[in-house]
C-alpha cells in the first residue's frame, strides 16, 4: 500500500525521486535533532548558573 503511494508521487513529481526525498527528510531530521539537542544543552548548563545566582 504505501509503495503503490510512492510510484503514484514519483509518477507526478518527475523533479524529484524518492531517494531525494527521503535524503531530504533525513537531512532535516537529524538538522532538527541537532538543534534539540543544542538546546537542551544550552538549557541544562544554564539552569547552574540561575542556581548560582539564586545561592548567592
Amino acid at each position: 500500500m504505501i509503495f503503490r503511494k510512492l510510484e503514484t508521487v514519483t509518477v507526478q513529481t518527475d523533479a524529484f525521486t524518492t531517494w531525494e526525498i527521503s535524503m531530504l527528510i533525513i537531512g532535516i531530521g537529524c538538522f532538527g535533532i541537532l538543534i534539540f539537542l543544542s538546546i537542551l544543552l544550552y538549557n541544562y548548563v544554564h539552569r547552574f548558573d540561575l542556581d548560582d545566582e539564586l545561592h548567592r
